[in-house]
């Protein structure tokens, strides 16, 4: 609705004798001089929700605020008029082009004095010389008067109108060098008084000079938490939450074969917080300059979402922290559910980029998990990995179990541990699905991908220098792992990009490129690929092998597919030329077989024992292989070629 103060209150009120603006307060008059005074006018609920008109006095003006959702603010001049006037009600019908039935009250509706008599104007802000405006609540309490963003006077309770909670309302410098802490947990003890809004990081760099000591003597320092609310948003401005370093993780007890520490990072929790977002913050825990005394990894994340629902996180980067930078987690029965991410980096943490311990439907776009356990002085806790799915417990014991997740597009590199993993027997519920991501190592030897859950289906993915372990030890809760069109580039002559045992999960690698590029000869027998999973179906895959693996003194087998379900279509191939040498590709027990060798010449299908130069399933050869009698010095198999290409 409107609130209108026109013609109608002429008769009952003096109006200011000078040309300046005026306030109807208290049964007078008072003059002000600039629109301060009504600038952050923002929704109260329940209260004058609508439009909110203040005629002035002077040039013909009115100011038009608009209580719900943000602040706007138009003026509109009329200036041919005599300057004792007021607008009339229909006048101000012309100029907003409003009809009659749009709510528009008038003064015999509600006096002008009981509007302005629920406000308090031109308070001072003393961390940021602000004009505050405040508004009448018709309840308070003393625990929650803080004079920040509730006051009281006398026996009244105000509220401070405004549109989104600073952070330097609470004292925040955001210089770099100014302890935060007590500010920033102030402006979070706020929020979770209120119970919804706006947290605002107006852009800075916000240092926070403590880490957390539990046990025997603690120091009252904790992490900082938001709890309990609907409708959470956090905007960082492009601001850095610097957290201490420079201190020393020491080994205060011991638990088994293990120490620990009492000191931890500061991080921050958001816990059964429902419609939240997070945007265009950086955090960094400190690890570059933090040591440790040989203890194991604490509770020392970056960001802890904790049985959140609805949470939406964009352009966030989280490194440095001495554990994750990310943990998914329930609270007693929740679990999270509808977790989000976009263009977030999460690198350099110690122990894990993201965990996912208890998370229901969750999707990752545009996402880097990279560089675990490349702290800088911290160094690194097992198992220093990209994205660990671990699941600590199921149904009944939690609400829901945990899958339906989603990585599109998303980037896992150079973690000391595995890119991605899931290990855990409890991870064996829903799917997950990742989908033209890349998994790529620059600096280490044999890094691994290991799924084992439910299903996880990697599509359209990209391999670099990243073996895959969709069927090993710890698989014999899970039931399905696809890989499908990916592409899996391998450059270490001794590196295994493919391994699948025993007979569980089952296993499809359908439509992939395989290239294995080793620049340098096998001296000792090492499988490539390695399969005696009785569940593979290896269909439709095109592999070639650089000539620079082989020794040129032996033929050296370095795939083996063994008990496999099927082995179809697939197309093998060498730029190998040496005379006299091969490859050798060896299968036993194949249920159903039916692949292709562009040149069997140096690429030898043997069965074991090594009885003849094809596969062979019991007495029965091979169905068909495509054959190519000589290869030119310097040539290149050409995929879907019958005979080798000439040249280079």
């Amino acid at each position: 609705m409107a609130l209108i103060f026109d013609d109608n209150i002429q008769a009952n009120v003096a109006k200011p004798t000078d040309n300046k603006s005026g306030i109807f307060e208290n049964g007078v008059w008072r003059p002000y001089n600039n629109l301060q005074e009504f600038y952050d006018l923002q929704p109260i609920s329940g209260r004058y929700e609508g439009q909110f008109f203040l005629v002035r006095k002077g040039v013909k003006m009115l100011d038009l605020y608009w209580l719900e959702g943000q602040v706007n603010v138009a003026t509109i001049f009329k200036t041919d008029i005599d300057l004792s006037d007021y607008f009339t009600k229909e006048e101000i019908e012309d100029l907003l082009d409003l009809k009659a039935n749009k709510n528009i009250l008038t003064t015999s509706d509600i006096t002008l004095a009981q509007a302005i008599n629920d406000f308090i104007y031109g308070i001072t802000d003393a961390n940021t010389g602000e004009s505050v405006n405040l508004i009448k609540i018709t309840d308070g309490s003393i625990p929650i008067v803080d004079k920040v963003i509730f006051f009281q006077r006398g026996t009244d309770y105000y509220k401070r109108i405004y549109s989104k909670i600073n952070v330097r309302w609470f004292g925040a410098k955001g210089d770099g060098v100014h302890d935060d802490y007590y500010a920033v947990q102030a402006a979070c003890s706020a929020l979770n008084n209120i119970g919804r809004g706006t947290m605002l990081f107006p852009t800075g760099i916000y240092y926070i000079d403590h880490y957390k000591v539990s046990g025997p003597n603690p120091n009252g320092i904790t992490n900082l938490t938001i709890s309990g609310i609907t409708e959470l948003i956090i905007e960082g401005g492009g601001s850095l939450i610097k957290m201490k370093g420079g201190w020393t993780r020491t080994a205060d007890y011991s638990a088994g074969s293990f120490t620990y520490s009492y000191s931890n990072c500061v991080g921050i929790v958001i816990s059964e917080c429902n419609n939240v977002t997070i945007s265009d913050l950086e955090i960094d825990g400190g690890a570059e300059t933090i040591t440790k005394v040989a203890t194991a990894e604490g509770v020392s994340h970056g960001i802890m979402l904790d049985a959140c629902k609805n949470l939406n996180l964009k352009n966030i980067h989280v490194h440095h922290f001495c554990a994750d930078g990310l943990i998914i987690r329930s609270k007693g029965l929740e679990i999270c559910r509808n977790i989000s991410a976009m263009n977030c980096r999460f690198t350099n943490n110690a122990r894990q980029a993201m965990s996912i311990i208890q998370l229901r439907q969750g999707v990752f776009i545009n996402c880097e998990f990279r560089d675990t356990g490349n702290t800088g002085l911290y160094g690194g806790h097992s198992p220093q990995g990209g994205v660990d799915i671990e699941p600590d417990t199921k149904i009944p014991a939690v609400s829901e179990n945990t899958g339906d997740i989603v990585f599109i597009g998303s980037l896992f590199q150079d973690n000391k541990g595995f890119e991605f993993v899931t290990s855990n027997e409890l991870s064996v519920s829903y799917p997950i699905n990742i989908i033209g991501c890349t998994f790529k190592n620059t600096n280490r030897f044999n890094p691994q991908v290991l799924p084992a859950a439910a299903l996880v289906r990697f599509t359209n993915c990209l391999f670099e220098d990243v073996g895959i372990f969709p069927a090993y030890s710890l698989s014999t809760r899970a039931s399905k792992t696809e890989i499908i069109n990916c592409t899996i580039n391998s450059h270490y002559q001794a590196e295994q990009i493919l391994f699948a045992s025993g007979s569980i999960p089952f296993v499809k690698v359908d439509g992939c490129e395989i290239n294995l590029l080793g620049t340098a000869a096998h001296t000792t027998q090492i499988y490539r690929i390695y399969s005696t999973n009785s569940n593979l179906e290896f269909i439709n895959n095109k592999i070639s092998i650089s000539a620079l693996e082989h020794s040129g003194t032996g033929n050296l087998p370095i795939i083996t597919i063994q008990n496999a379900r099927r082995s179809i279509s697939n197309r093998w191939s060498t730029d190998l030329i040496s005379s006299g040498v091969q490859f050798q590709v060896i299968s036993t027990n194949v249920f159903e077989y039916k692949d292709f060798f562009v040149n069997p010449i140096f690429l030898s299908a043997r069965s074991i024992p090594l009885t003849t130069n094809w596969y062979s399933l019991g007495s029965s050869p091979v169905d068909y292989i495509e054959s190519v009698s000589s290869i030119a010095p310097g040539a290149k198999i050409l995929w879907g070629a019958s005979s080798p290409a000439t040249g280079n």
